[in-house]
């Protein structure tokens, strides 16, 4: 890792702890080595604005940042997800689908999701489920786990989020068929587990969470409900 991405990745850190005074130290460090205009040094200006002053100071940089740099997928995201707070839907949408083009061309440049990183993230989740008391797990007999490098396109058009973790997919129901019987089935995004989880133990634990925290989806829980069982 050269100097540039140690510094990017410190400030990512330091904003994930709430330390704002270090991530703008670091946005200046950035920008004595790099330059103010640098697609890298607006992204992480913008990423300290949203904490201090919300989404739309910081959407003013992120525009600035994807003109600098429109290939960067880190930067479509952080513009896609500020967009999604200000109530721009179609600039949400616009911003997520390029996220996705971005990373999946990176996944296949970079050749993640091998047979035996899809397997281990299968093996991970069925380990998850064995671990449910049988009162529970009997409940998931037409419930199945898939593994998908990323989401969609077509999910991710109507507004999803290209770089979730996973969902919890229930296909459309045919007329007549009870909505009990219809096939269900945990939908792992094994590309995005993959970038975001690199060591092995961490990777681990973080499937086993996807996958509970989409099973208490099945089971009606909200999300601040989940938030209280540490299934968020």
């Amino acid at each position: 890792m050269d100097e540039i991405e140690q510094l990017l990745e410190e400030g990512d850190e330091a904003l994930a702890v709430g330390d704002i005074e270090r991530a703008a130290e670091l946005v200046r460090a950035l920008a004595d080595r790099v330059g103010e205009q640098d697609a890298r040094v607006v992204y992480l200006d913008a990423l300290v604005a949203w904490e201090i002053d919300g989404p739309e100071a910081a959407m003013v940089r992120l525009e600035d940042a994807v003109r600098a740099d429109p290939g960067d997928a880190d930067i479509r995201h952080a513009a896609a997800l500020a967009c999604e707070e200000l109530g721009d839907g179609e600039g949400m949408r616009r911003h997520f689908l390029q996220t996705r083009l971005i990373d999946a061309r990176q996944d296949r440049d970079a050749g993640v999701g091998s047979p035996a990183e899809l397997d281990f993230i299968e093996q991970m989740a069925l380990e998850a489920i064995e671990a449910l008391p049988h009162e529970i797990r009997s409940q998931l007999h037409n419930v199945a786990i898939d593994v998908h490098l990323r989401p969609s396109l077509r999910l991710v058009s109507e507004g999803f989020d290209p770089r979730a973790l996973g969902i919890f997919d229930v296909p459309e129901i045919v007329e007549d068929a009870p909505l009990a019987d219809a096939p269900k089935r945990i939908l792992l995004y094994a590309a995005n587990l993959l970038c975001a989880f690199r060591k092995q133990d961490l990777l681990a634990e973080q499937v086993k969470a996807t996958v509970l925290h989409e099973i208490a989806h099945y089971f009606g829980f909200e999300e601040h409900e989940m938030e209280r069982l540490g299934l968020a």
